[in-house]
């Protein structure tokens, strides 16, 4: 049975380890104050999303939304039969990205990364760089700022990612490598 109280306690949790740094204080020390500044999460809206995400999470800044939408012609029970595996890693391996891997057989792309580490195969090595990078809005020089700064938490992805006027994902390009490798 759906308890809210029970539920919104829990995505408040799910909140504060997930953005440690990026939550208001009064949120992150009390699910009460998260509670009375939310409401209390509901079946028809399960999911905490802010309103601006340069912002962090706090009153004001976070509403209850709906699911997000399945994707359509995706089976998200469907396995991949195992004469397909393959077909699958020669399309990986020929440099064919996964979300295209995974719609060509009609699964998510976390089941075609699912069964490429099962096999010991990185998905970092087939990552083509984002349209952010495309640009090169970064130098090397900023690259390793940007890491220097994480390693010591001296600064969020959100603040270097305005610092640096790129988007948090092009900041976490660099932090996982995909982009300006050492």
């Amino acid at each position: 049975m759906f308890d809210p109280i029970a539920s919104t306690r829990s995505a408040w949790a799910v909140l504060r380890e997930r953005y440690p740094d990026d939550m208001a204080p009064e949120w992150a020390a009390s699910s009460e104050t998260f509670a009375r500044d939310m409401g209390l999460r509901t079946l028809a809206l399960p999911r905490p999303e802010r309103i601006d995400v340069s912002k962090p999470w706090g009153p004001g800044n976070a509403r209850w939304a709906p699911r997000l939408p399945l994707k359509k012609g995706v089976q998200y029970n469907r396995k991949i039969a195992a004469n397909d595996i393959p077909l699958l890693l020669e399309m990986v391996e020929a440099g064919t990205p996964v979300a295209v891997v995974a719609t060509t057989f009609g699964v998510t792309d976390g089941a075609i990364r699912n069964i490429l580490c099962r096999r010991g195969i990185s998905v970092r090595q087939y990552r083509q760089p984002s349209a952010e990078h495309r640009g090169a809005k970064l130098t090397a020089q900023d690259a390793e700022a940007i890491r220097r700064d994480y390693a010591t938490r001296a600064r969020t992805v959100a603040a270097m990612a305005k610092d640096y006027s790129v988007s948090p994902r092009a900041v976490y390009d660099v932090l996982n490598e995909y982009t300006w490798k050492r």
